[in-house]
């Protein structure tokens, strides 16, 4: 049987001087047991409040393990456990005991809505612990550090790149009077179409501009991204033609590839500028994407070749 005081010497192998709490249980309606991210985050969405990182502990047979964990700190301030407990959890007159660990963040890689759990630690304090469930228990612990650490190389190199994109996009001056994209692309969180005008879009701008969608929020143009020449005749609302990477779709209607996607803002945009065609197969090529789609003025994507214009190089 662990006892406390077991759990104080392992909490200090994680926090040398964080604290113990003992967190009230109040499991939300609805919510799920091992989805403490998502049922915090969900409560936050309708109630408010913040989140708490940090761990909690569930006991084996002599040993503890210490679970990534995440709590709601209410409007009031207070702590509490909206997520259901499995048996082995380690609670104290019916609270949960819970280490607090703003270190403790959740790993975010491209594509996770929610994110992932850092892995969980296993601590011995027993000679008749169970030998051969905690070594399992630390060889899994050791095989998800290991993948833990490739999934945070990509989420850093993510962060490096969205700090390049806001950087870029701000020594270039950012959008201006550039309205390209909120006429020429569609927005599924809006309901827009391609090339139907956004019924968002004013004489000023976006008028939800602070409230607008995440495509919208994390969208920039190869303009805006430093993929095309810095010079302010290449802003799409100059040059007539915006050029973009979308994720494409496969012949199920999932996302496939990331595609290069040119819109012709103007009129005779592409025949006026036919060195594009180079410019999009080489942003094509930096990036990995699959191919490229054109979208003549107000008219669906086609491939180059069926435009019936001739190449030229690249200025």
């Amino acid at each position: 049987m662990h006892t406390l005081s077991h759990v104080k010497e392992f909490a200090r192998t994680i926090v040398p001087n964080g604290q113990l709490l003992h967190v009230e249980h109040r499991p939300e309606s609805g919510a799920v047991l091992g989805e403490c991210f998502r049922n915090v985050t969900e409560k936050m969405k309708r109630d408010g409040g913040t989140s708490q990182m940090g761990w909690m502990f569930q006991s084996g047979k002599g040993f503890l393990t210490a679970v990534h964990h995440c709590v709601l700190c209410d409007p009031s301030g207070q702590l509490i456990d909206i997520t259901p407990l499995g048996k082995d959890a380690v609670v104290v007159d019916g609270k949960v005991v819970f280490l607090a660990d703003n270190s403790a963040t959740l790993i975010r890689p491209p594509g996770f809505e929610i994110g992932l759990a850092k892995a969980n630690r296993v601590y011995v304090y027993s000679n008749k612990a169970d030998i051969v469930l905690v070594s399992k228990l630390m060889r899994k612990e050791r095989e998800w550090e290991v993948e833990l650490a490739a999934i945070q190389e990509i989420e850093r190199a993510a962060e490096l790149a969205q700090e390049h994109l806001v950087r870029e996009a701000s020594q270039r001056g950012g959008c201006g009077g550039c309205r390209a994209c909120c006429i020429a692309m569609g927005v599924k969180e809006l309901g827009k179409e391609t090339w139907e005008p956004c019924k968002h879009l004013s004489a000023t701008g976006c008028a939800i501009y602070s409230d607008r969608p995440n495509s919208c929020e994390g969208f920039y143009c190869s303009y805006l991204s430093g993929d095309t020449p810095a010079d302010l005749k290449y802003r799409p609302d100059n040059l007539g033609i915006l050029i973009c990477m979308e994720w494409g779709q496969t012949v199920d209607g999932l996302t496939g590839s990331p595609i290069v996607v040119c819109y012709e803002i103007h009129p005779g945009a592409f025949a006026a500028n036919s060195w594009v065609k180079p410019l999009a197969d080489r942003i094509a090529r930096q990036h990995e994407c699959l191919n490229v789609w054109w979208y003549p003025h107000n008219q669906p994507f086609c491939k180059w070749e069926e435009l019936g214009i001739k190449d030229t190089p690249v200025k």
